[in-house]
């Protein structure tokens, strides 16, 4: 299940957004870097770019891309494979600037409602979600946080719309409730 808390009208001509609007305004947002609903359930899909830039990070020789369904091979336990834990036991992303797009985003999404609008939903089982050190989720964390990832994305769809569902789907289908769709992103489903 997810949750619509705002929407995006984009200038397509400029690459660029026109107008947020936020329909729920209470909320805050921290990662408490658990990993328990991203990371731990293994990794996520990837754009071209992100193999692109996984590969100049330097680690592209530890991971295995699996570039028939273009997902990061899983740890033995499931986990993604450049998930890393710190020196204080907090988990982190080993390539954390080059990471994917939908590891930036997540527990946001962005679904399509129409040519140059789209709805920004949450995901709400994530821990970090309302937490009391959190920032409000409005404007400026948006153009801090979700403007690049949404922008990339939107750049990718527009020059890779055969494999761009492709790579919005969930990696964790075992998570989704029956008779739900929570998929990591349905940013370009028709």
């Amino acid at each position: 299940m997810t949750y619509r808390i705002g929407e995006i009208t984009v200038n397509l001509r400029a690459n660029d957004i026109a107008k947020i609007s936020f329909s729920q305004t209470s909320l805050k947002f921290r990662c408490q870097r658990c990993a328990v609903f991203c990371c731990k359930c293994g990794g996520p899909r990837l754009s071209p770019k992100d193999v692109r830039d996984l590969k100049r990070s330097g680690k592209s020789l530890a991971l295995s891309i699996d570039t028939k369904d273009m997902t990061m091979k899983e740890r033995k336990d499931g986990s993604c494979i450049l998930l890393a834990v710190d020196s204080d036991k907090a988990y982190k992303c080993s390539v954390y600037n080059v990471r994917p797009i939908l590891c930036r985003t997540y527990p946001f999404q962005f679904e399509r409602l129409g040519e140059d609008s789209f709805a920004l939903n949450l995901i709400p089982c994530c821990n970090g979600l309302n937490a009391h050190d959190g920032d409000p989720i409005d404007e400026r964390f948006f153009k801090k946080h979700l403007r690049k990832p949404f922008l990339d994305l939107l750049d990718h769809g527009q020059h890779c719309p055969s494999i761009s569902t492709t790579i919005l789907k969930s990696r964790q289908p075992h998570l989704i409730p029956e008779g739900r769709n929570i998929d990591a992103f349905r940013f370009f489903q028709s």
